[in-house]
């Protein structure tokens, strides 16, 4: 081989590496926007699940502006964590903040307004219901979205790409 040749070779190698490199640091954000998602979704199924095992409503919050989520007991209780204690919270879950770049664009109860910021409570009820939402999350100077749907039956959360509205929660064969 001659010197050339090595050259040329080691500049197509570090050429080829360029391109993966800049096409992987594309992908990377949108994986993150669906792995936050994913984690989410995870979450508020925790919550209901939490709810119909221990027979007691579970407070779910997301803070808009902080890009957090958390739940809880909407009680204390007391150190042998049966007995309650009286008004207060218990943690469940405590803040939860999602990745650098993501961030919670709106949350839309049911069919009622678009909460675009402050802090939104949804309950799931032991008996299996919960407040039926849509969580819309974007990645900072983005177009990408997506949506944590939350069925107000079952409390069922589905993951979906895309910015998906309230009328999928109505549609029986949505999920």
């Amino acid at each position: 081989m001659t010197l050339v040749e090595l050259v040329v070779v080691v500049g197509l190698i570090g050429v080829m590496f360029g391109v993966v490199f800049l096409r992987l640091d594309t992908l990377l954000p949108t994986s993150r926007l669906k792995s936050s998602a994913r984690k989410l979704g995870s979450h508020v199924e925790q919550a209901f699940n939490h709810a119909v095992v221990s027979g007691r409503q579970i407070r779910f919050e997301y803070d808009i502006g902080a890009g957090a989520y958390r739940f809880f007991f909407p009680f204390e209780l007391e150190e042998d964590g049966i007995t309650i204690k009286g008004e207060g919270e218990t943690p469940l879950l405590d803040w939860e903040y999602l990745a650098d770049t993501i961030r919670i664009q709106d949350v839309r109860l049911g069919e009622g307004d678009l909460i675009t910021s402050g802090q939104v409570f949804v309950t799931f009820e032991p008996r299996g219901i919960a407040t039926g939402h849509v969580v819309h999350l974007t990645k900072e100077g983005s177009e990408s979205f997506y949506s944590v749907l939350v069925s107000p039956l079952l409390g069922y959360v589905d993951v979906a790409s895309g910015y998906v509205d309230t009328d999928v929660l109505e549609d029986e064969n949505a999920f």
